[in-house]
């Protein structure tokens, strides 16, 4: 779970807000970073999706921003 608070904190997603998303509490979601608790299976498929969903849709806006960006120079 140190990975996805890692990723969670270089995508700039408070705990909050991840826990939100995910459906928990944030107590909960810090007991998952912290290794005190372990999440379900379910919830670690939710948890990946989510990231990777939210890298997706993040990678696709640089680049949309950086084509614009090239346009309007050229």
């Amino acid at each position: 779970m140190k990975c996805f608070r890692l990723l969670r904190l270089i995508l700039g997603i408070s705990q909050e807000t991840a826990a939100k998303e995910l459906g928990i509490t944030t107590m909960a979601l810090n007991n998952y970073e912290a290794g005190r608790r372990f999440p379900s299976r379910y919830l670690c498929k939710k948890m990946d999706d989510g990231l990777i969903e939210l890298i997706d849709r993040r990678s696709h806006r640089g680049a949309c921003a950086g084509s614009m960006t090239a346009g309007s120079t050229g």
